[in-house]
C-alpha cells in the first residue's frame, strides 16, 4: 500500500536509470531494462478497483503489458496483500518469473515462489 507503492516507484526508477552510467544513458544503443511500476497510475488503479475489485488492480495492466519470460517483482510489507497474490498467480499462469520482497508474514510468500522475507516483526524501524 502507501509505503510499498512509493518504494516500488523508486525501485522502478533505479532499475531503469541507475543501472546505467552517464555515457550509457546518452547512448541510444545501450541495453536497458524495461521497467514499470504498476502503482504509478492512480486513475487506472481506481478505475479497476471500482469496476472489478481492488484485489484485481494489478492483473489487467499485466495482461496488457507482460509477456512470457518477463519478471514480476513484488514488494509488500505484510505478505498478505490479495492484489499482489492475484497478480503473482496470474503471472505464474502465463510464464512470468516472480520474485517477492516481503515483510515478516511468510505464509503467502511460500506459495508464490522465490523471494526474500524479513525476520523482523516491524517492516520499517527508525533508531
Amino acid at each position: 500500500h502507501g509505503d510499498a507503492a512509493s518504494t516500488v516507484s523508486h525501485f522502478a526508477e533505479d532499475f531503469s536509470k541507475r543501472l546505467l552510467n552517464s555515457d550509457e544513458l546518452r547512448n541510444d544503443s545501450a541495453k536497458r531494462l524495461k521497467v514499470l511500476s504498476l502503482t504509478d497510475n492512480v486513475g487506472r488503479i481506481t478505475a479497476i478497483g471500482n469496476d472489478l475489485s481492488f484485489e484485481e488492480v494489478f492483473v489487467p495492466p499485466l495482461m496488457n503489458l507482460a509477456s512470457e519470460g518477463d519478471v514480476l517483482i513484488t514488494l509488500r510489507g505484510s505478505g498478505n496483500s490479495a492484489n499482489i497474490r492475484r497478480a503473482v498467480e496470474w503471472a505464474h499462469r502465463i510464464g512470468l518469473t516472480t520474485f517477492c520482497l516481503t515483510g515478516w508474514t511468510t505464509s503467502t510468500r511460500k506459495s508464490i515462489g522465490a523471494g526474500v522475507t524479513s525476520r523482523r516483526q516491524k517492516t520499517f524501524r527508525c533508531g
